[in-house]
């Protein structure tokens, strides 16, 4: 099992702080880019495949026109989307006294070490199985 801990601070952390300026101090753990670019990419490959494959193999032009629009849309969508996630990561910002998790938008939602305790859990510990 491992502990995150943070010896030396330089000052008070601030959880109302502003999400692009994360605390000096903190463990920060960013979304996998690599996770993400292999979900949207196999998502992006097989709708292009479907759409490659649709338009030829529909029997009427009221056929085609449908699979070209929806797939096309959805095509559209899923590289934006793509496009969103890689420039915008969320994170996690783990200090001594709190846990800060920062979604795409700048909106942060924490959890101090006091309501943490409440909770049951008295320290921060990550081993093999996961956050516990």
């Amino acid at each position: 099992m491992r502990l995150i801990y943070i010896a030396q601070r330089a000052h008070k952390y601030d959880s109302h702080m502003g999400a692009a300026n994360p605390d000096p101090g903190a463990t920060i753990v960013w979304e996998s880019r690599t996770q993400i670019g292999a979900l949207f990419g196999f998502l992006t490959l097989a709708c292009a495949a479907a759409l490659a494959r649709g338009v030829p193999g529909a029997q009427t032009t009221a056929g085609r026109v449908a699979v070209a629009v929806v797939l096309g849309g959805l095509l559209v969508v899923l590289v934006a989307g793509w496009i969103v996630t890689i420039r915008r990561p969320r994170r996690l910002e783990i200090t001594e006294g709190a846990v800060r998790y920062v979604q795409r938008n700048g909106q942060v939602a924490t959890l101090s070490r006091r309501e943490m305790s409440c909770a049951g859990s008295s320290s921060f510990a990550a081993g093999p199985g996961g956050w516990g």
